[in-house]
């Protein structure tokens, strides 16, 4: 006789906190001036962050099943528990990993960076606890505004990044930690928010 088994279904998923509108305009607005430069005469390509996609993310947990859900989940409500809300900035341009291989175009952070960090490790601990295999890198926190293919003249970046030194939006509040859905479409992720917890 054949025996049938269910496939569980998984869900591409992450958990991050998520950027005020009025931050994510000012954001538009730096993407939008950084457009205006002739990459593409420099045979580099970037690939632009959707302004509404951008966030910052504290653990990337790939395809997980409905019982990885249910222990995310836990581990959020749990780690959040033990924070208050968050008070940050968006400053300057960087790029990863290096201006002479440069990948990933991000904008980074100011204000309590310190528990932010804390955060991100409580919560890598406890989805660690729960049987999640964790990035072990260092976190960074940023936000990436696009990726960057080809080029021949990495130096171009260090002109365009320095012009955004003194780059920083007002403080925002993130008072929540959320898990988010990525559904892969041919246009782009789409981002739909499964679960969330107050800090």
């Amino acid at each position: 006789m054949t025996r049938l088994y269910k496939v569980a279904e998984t869900i591409r998923s992450f958990i991050a906190l998520e950027i005020p509108k009025n931050i994510i305009s000012q954001i538009r607005q730096v993407q939008n001036d950084i457009k205006a430069y002739d990459f593409k005469a420099h045979d580099i390509k970037i690939r632009w962050s959707r302004p509404e996609n951008i966030h910052l993310t504290l653990s990337f947990l790939g395809d997980i099943d409905e019982s990885q859900i249910l222990m995310a989940k836990n581990a959020i409500k749990v780690s959040s528990t033990q924070y208050t809300p968050l008070n940050l900035s968006a400053k300057r341009v960087g790029v990863f990993p290096n201006m002479k291989r440069p990948k990933v175009l991000w904008i980074g952070l100011g204000g309590q960076i310190d528990i932010l960090s804390a955060i991100q490790k409580k919560l890598n601990q406890n989805l660690e606890r729960s049987g999640f295999n964790i990035e072990k890198r260092p976190f960074k926190g940023h936000l990436t505004i696009g990726r960057i293919k080809g080029g021949k003249l990495p130096g171009l970046f260090g002109d365009v990044i320095n012009q955004y030194n003194d780059f920083k939006t007002e403080n925002f509040i993130c008072r929540e930690v959320v898990l988010f859905n990525s559904d892969l479409k041919p246009t782009g992720p789409v981002y739909n928010r499964l679960f969330s917890a107050e800090l």
